[in-house]
């Protein structure tokens, strides 16, 4: 006689739950998949995520691109000297490859009006220190991959450009292998392993960072041109 008790019934070895990082309690996954989050190396390994900036203001300190006289935009070709607009990157709606570029942010004399308005608001920080606000500074303007950090669908990444200030609904992953990496993150295997790290579909850079991945030297070439293409 069947035992309807068993037709749900799932039995996994805690140890299994180690493999993957953050130890969820995904009891559904296969061998496979523990096997690669096991024996695979991860984003991290690669390039860290980053968080990006919060204005304080977005009223204040944004805007659409066609809102602004063009003249006194950033673009990476033109030197930053008496330019006040800077194009910048927000997350956005869902999106693969490329897009999501409507805003432009007051970034003037190195965002001092920005910064200004948060040491205001926020007394405890510094010039020096403006921390979890103007986060990640260092990454601005330069080239690497957004995505945006919750979504109701599914992974929205894309390659970001140089010449970009991003925002902390904008994180962003800087490394050299920017197609590699990009081509991967695209993939549904990758939503897959996000959907086993966090099933909530809030992207967290740790997520990311704990993406596991396989590089193959041999197929490099070819990932480069279809990433391209794409």
């Amino acid at each position: 006689m069947k035992d309807n008790k068993k037709i749900n019934f799932f039995r996994a070895a805690t140890e299994d739950f180690r493999n993957i990082p953050g130890s969820p309690v995904s009891y559904w996954v296969s061998a496979r998949v523990w096997n690669i989050f096991g024996n695979s190396e991860i984003i991290s390994a690669y390039g860290s995520p980053k968080i990006g900036m919060r204005t304080g203001n977005n009223d204040l300190y944004l805007r659409y691109w066609y809102e602004v006289d063009k003249v006194k935009i950033k673009f990476p070709q033109i030197e930053a000297k008496d330019k006040k607009w800077f194009p910048y990157n927000k997350g956005g709606a869902f999106r693969k490859w490329y897009g999501n570029f409507y805003f432009v942010v007051n970034w003037a004399n190195s965002g001092y009006e920005i910064k200004l308005n948060t040491l205001k608001n926020y007394p405890e920080l510094s010039w020096d220190n403006l921390g979890w606000k103007i986060s990640n500074e260092n990454y601005y303007l330069h080239e690497g991959i957004t995505w945006t950090d919750m979504s109701s669908s599914s992974f929205g990444v894309r390659y970001l450009p140089k010449g970009f200030i991003f925002d902390a609904s904008g994180p962003c992953l800087f490394t050299e292998k920017i197609n590699t990496i990009l081509a991967f993150l695209t993939t549904k295997q990758c939503f897959e392993f996000l959907r086993i790290l966090n099933p909530t579909m809030h992207f967290k850079n740790y997520n990311i960072s704990s993406l596991p991945i396989i590089i193959d030297k041999n197929l490099i070439e070819d990932i480069e041109k279809i990433a391209t293409e794409s």
